[in-house]
């Protein structure tokens, strides 16, 4: 169900991920902390172009305005999952060096990336959801939605 959703927007998720890693080479360049901005601002380009079919345009003006306030949250979190990423991919591939096969050193490496990188998407998604349920009490809103419509007749008796 979750690749078909995603399936026909994959361009769109293709083309803005590849703008938001152009803002945050140029942002690069210019030092890390235009690089950090970037990436906190632009957090939720990816979750609002699958889950609120966002155009790429409006998907980072989504972003930015789910991040104003939250962009320190938004970096640690962030900054958390990457560093258990790559202490992960690092330790398991240096596990793998041990024998000295760079097959094996490889293969490794490829496997844990493959499971542990759906960890950085994940924790984008909660972090989008999170940024709704505080600014727009999208949880609220849920639970609203999930009330039975009350009938409008009174019980006779």
């Amino acid at each position: 169900a979750a690749v078909r959703r995603v399936l026909p927007r994959a361009l769109q998720v293709l083309l803005a991920a590849f703008l938001r890693y152009v803002l945050m080479v140029i942002g690069l360049m210019c030092l890390l902390f235009p690089a950090l901005y970037v990436v906190a601002r632009y957090f939720a380009v990816t979750p609002a172009i699958v889950l609120e079919d966002a155009g790429v345009v409006s998907s980072f003006s989504r972003s930015s305005a789910l991040s104003l306030g939250r962009k320190w949250h938004v970096l640690n979190t962030l900054g958390l999952v990457a560093l258990i990423y790559w202490v992960l991919v690092f330790g398991i591939t240096l596990l793998a060096a041990i024998p000295g096969s760079f097959l094996l050193q490889t293969l490794a490496s490829s496997v844990v990336t493959m499971l542990v990188y759906p960890v950085v998407a994940i924790a984008e998604t909660l972090l989008y959801y999170d940024a709704r349920i505080q600014s727009e009490g999208l949880d609220i809103e849920l639970m609203t939605g999930a009330l039975a419509p009350a009938s409008s007749e009174f019980p006779s008796r």
